[in-house]
């Protein structure tokens, strides 16, 4: 949605009509942000399964009132740009932290 530029110097401007399109420009971007959310959402079938014990973690840390939880290795939260971003969105959700531990002596991911 394009909001036209507020011409102050017209007559029938109005603080009232500015303020309403504002809240139209708001609104269509907050509608817009829900349906990009609600795509990523919806995990790949079998999420849940190949990532149990991550899931497991994060609910772990939540009711421990951990603020953290570390991972060894990032594959651990995902194989595929959707599976990471679904691992990373579970992690806000929950207000938890995420740290990947040191690089060093990591074994080969290919």
């Amino acid at each position: 949605m394009v909001v036209e530029e507020m011409d102050y110097a017209n007559p029938s401007f109005t603080h009232r009509n500015a303020n309403a399109a504002m809240r139209a420009a708001s609104a269509s971007q907050e509608i817009s942000n829900l349906i990009k959310r609600s795509r990523l959402m919806n995990p790949q079938p079998g999420y849940e399964k190949k990532f149990a014990d991550f899931i497991r973690l994060c609910a772990e840390a939540k009711a421990n009132g951990s603020a953290e939880v570390v991972v060894p290795y990032p594959w651990v939260l995902g194989d595929t740009y959707e599976e990471l971003i679904e691992s990373l969105s579970r992690l806000a959700d929950a207000g938890l932290l995420l740290h990947i531990a040191a690089r060093k002596d990591w074994p080969s991911n290919d």
